[in-house]
């Protein structure tokens, strides 16, 4: 289901029904709904890529795309490619809160 989830409300109903059903998400499963909820609205923001790695994190946009014109959340840096950030799960997870907002 959530590979297959084709907008956010469906998602968010998804991490509802989730948690309803099983409790708390754990740290791995809510890394998947953030990188599904990033798929689901990337292309709108024009991201071509993402690098997640524990060191940092790397989000690849055209300089005249919507993302590229906001500002960075706490941490992260703006390059000529997109935006450079710390690694790890949550920190991917705090971009994608960024963004949605």
């Amino acid at each position: 289901k959530l590979l297959w989830t084709p907008d956010v409300l469906a998602l968010d109903s998804l991490y509802e029904e989730t948690i309803d059903r099983f409790g708390p998400i754990p740290r791995p499963l809510q890394f998947l709904f953030d990188v599904s909820r990033i798929r689901i609205v990337g292309a709108d923001f024009g991201i071509s890529k993402i690098l997640c790695g524990a060191e940092e994190t790397a989000v690849r946009c055209a300089q005249d795309s919507p993302l590229f014109k906001m500002k960075p959340p706490k941490g992260w840096f703006r390059q000529s490619q997109g935006f450079l950030g710390p690694g790890g799960l949550s920190s991917l997870g705090r971009f994608v809160s960024h963004i949605a907002s």
